[in-house]
């Protein structure tokens, strides 16, 4: 609600110590940040649910971390729309990885064997022999 006004005042007070540059600048923008969230994992649990529920992009919400400085979410979104043959792998790399993941892949929760205590192998390489003595 206050953001317009602030944005005007910036850009007064931009006028007054004679940068026109910068009192021109229309796109300027103040952005408020939510304080009530209590903990990076709370605003994870949120967000995550409604990107995924909601259908929101998920870069949609970096400017929305908190903690996360604008400059830092500017060079995510850089990257993310790079062009280099590279970043292209990479993100493809975590996308695939992400759905394996959702998938339950070989490396999967769904996967996972009980751990022997004893050697930390799977518990299935230590079934024992019929016959063998403990």
């Amino acid at each position: 609600m206050f953001a317009v006004g602030h944005n005007r005042v910036f850009r007064l007070i931009n006028m007054l110590e004679n940068r026109m540059d910068q009192a021109a600048d229309i796109d300027m923008a103040v952005h408020w940040q939510d304080v009530e969230i209590k903990s990076l994992a709370q605003f994870a649990d949120a967000w995550g649910k409604m990107v995924e529920q909601l259908k929101i992009p998920a870069w949609g919400v970096w400017d929305m971390i908190p903690g996360i400085d604008q400059s830092v979410t500017d060079g995510w979104r850089e990257n993310y729309d790079s062009d280099d043959p590279f970043i292209k792998m990479v993100r493809e790399l975590q996308n695939a990885k992400a759905i394996q993941a959702q998938r339950g892949g070989p490396n999967g929760a769904q996967n996972a064997q009980e751990v022997n205590n004893k050697n930390g192998e799977p518990a299935s390489l230590n079934k024992q022999q019929p016959g063998a003595r403990v």
